[in-house]
């Protein structure tokens, strides 16, 4: 839409409507100057037929409203060898649409997170495909998390009492919250969490409790997440906490969260055609599992249902809670404090100038090397001139050196999968970024699954409001971050 509207500024609109649209279809100059395939051919006039019936108010002309000219402007070949390009790359993509039948109840039942991606419904826990997806035993809280938070957030968390709503603002009685899951799948579950130093036993009147006495506890699921597991991808479980009734009685700690990056921002990043960029990047593996909370937190991280104490090496036939002794997903201020210590790491511990971070609170980076963090992933986008950039292809930074030794000193893993040394292509927090080509822009399976759903909305003879809002919002999500081209920085 903007490379249109920008051309129309300038008077390079092609006219709509019937007179305007033969002029593609009935004219050769696309197959004359464009060395686009017929199947891309056809799209891009399809394409066309769209834009410019959204560029002209959503009405449909019976006459063309524009002289159709005799041949194209420099503009109208911009607009379309970009276009055409973009349909490219799409045709590409190994992801093939879904079955409208498919798509159209997908639009129709499934609910999208802020990811854009289906919202998954909680699933009773399952021991052998949540056990799978945790880290190996003696890759479980291997650092506390203070160690790596500024002073005064780590002072906060010392005390819980310092993160307490005064007790006025208190709910009137805990809500109820249940562990989803058969006693004997909780007490494997719960073995292989303390075999590895992610749960603990809390005594009965250890568990926080409310201003009349009230235990304070909480549930668990298991989330679908499709995992690699030897060489083939396998269906396991994500374990969830659901402390939703601990959380009600916490105030939010402000911290690390207002630094989540705003890739919008990417979009002011300006390059040169005689540049580009390489990408480094790396991920924790299960990053909120691999750091503790300080001991007093346990009595807030309560589970419901109890277990023997043999689970843990206790006493048999005594009853005990089982508390999450990581920083819990579920938590009320997990996202503050997890940005916050992967910041502490990139920035302090591996000496990464911190005027390249791009952070929704700060102004776009000067520099030429962008510095991206989002919880438990660091990424580094470098500028440089082509001939340097293709040197340098496949080698680290010294930043991603720094940090990677840092990571092994402090025995935090680093998911060898998810990394990326200097690329010239690859994702970047949900987005594709190709450093040759000079564009970031939605992944090319979101685009798929964008345009499956449109196709199943155009074969509906009514729409309902439960679908337009969510092909809206995901619509609205997937194609809020205006992806960058070279040079003309056109949207995608």
């Amino acid at each position: 839409m903007t490379s249109l509207e920008a051309v129309a500024i300038h008077g390079d609109t092609i006219g709509e409507g019937p007179a305007g649209w033969s002029f593609f279809l009935l004219t050769p100059l696309l197959s004359d100057r464009f060395n686009f395939e017929p199947a891309i051919q056809e799209a891009l006039k399809l394409l066309l037929h769209v834009l410019n019936y959204l560029s002209m108010g959503g009405r449909d002309n019976p006459t063309a409203d524009f002289a159709i000219p005799d041949s194209l402007s420099s503009g109208q070949v911009c607009m379309l060898e970009h276009l055409g390009e973009r349909l490219t790359d799409l045709g590409e993509e190994a992801t093939q649409c879904a079955k409208v039948a498919e798509s159209s109840l997908m639009l129709g039942k499934a609910r999208f997170d802020y990811a854009g991606e289906p919202l998954q419904v909680m699933e009773p826990l399952i021991a052998d495909k949540v056990i799978p997806v945790w880290p190996k035993i003696g890759e479980c809280v291997v650092q506390p998390v203070t160690d790596f938070l500024p002073s005064e957030m780590a002072e906060m968390l010392e005390d819980p009492a310092n993160c307490l709503k005064p007790p006025w603002e208190w709910p009137e009685a805990p809500h109820k919250s249940k562990v989803m899951a058969t006693q004997e799948e909780w007490d494997k579950i719960v073995a292989a969490g303390h075999a590895r130093g992610l749960m603990v036993a809390v005594a009965q009147d250890e568990v926080f409790r409310d201003s009349m006495g009230n235990m304070v506890l909480n549930g668990a699921g298991g989330v679908r997440k499709v995992k690699r597991i030897g060489g083939e991808e396998r269906v396991m479980q994500r374990f969830i906490s659901n402390l939703i009734p601990s959380n009600e009685y916490q105030a939010h700690l402000g911290g690390g969260d207002k630094f989540l990056p705003y890739l919008g921002q990417i979009s002011l990043f300006q390059m040169d055609d005689s540049e580009m960029m390489l990408v480094d990047s790396e991920d924790f593996c299960s990053c909120f599992n691999l750091f503790s909370l300080p001991e007093p937190w346990r009595r807030y991280m309560c589970f419901e249902k109890t277990v023997d104490g043999a689970v843990f090496g206790l006493t048999p036939g005594v009853r005990v809670f089982p508390a999450m002794a990581a920083v819990p997903m579920g938590w009320l201020n997990a996202v503050s404090v997890i940005q916050s210590v992967v910041r502490t790491l990139v920035f302090e511990g591996a000496s990464v100038p911190e005027d390249s971070e791009v952070a929704k609170i700060k102004r776009m980076p000067t520099t030429d090397d962008l510095t991206v963090i989002y919880l438990g992933s660091y990424d580094e986008v470098r500028r440089l001139d082509a001939q340097c950039a293709e040197a340098l292809e496949g080698k680290a930074s010294a930043r991603h050196l720094r940090f990677k030794k840092l990571c092994e000193e402090k025995g935090l893993p680093l998911n060898d999968a998810k990394r990326l040394v200097g690329a010239t292509r690859g994702c970047l927090q949900g987005g594709m970024l190709d450093g040759k080509k000079g564009w970031y822009k939605l992944a090319g399976e979101k685009q798929v699954d964008l345009i499956s759903l449109g196709m199943s909305m155009l074969t509906l003879f009514e729409w309902k409001e439960f679908e337009i809002r969510h092909f809206v919002g995901k619509a609205t999500f997937d194609l809020f971050c205006p992806s960058w081209r070279a040079s003309s920085m056109t949207c995608e």
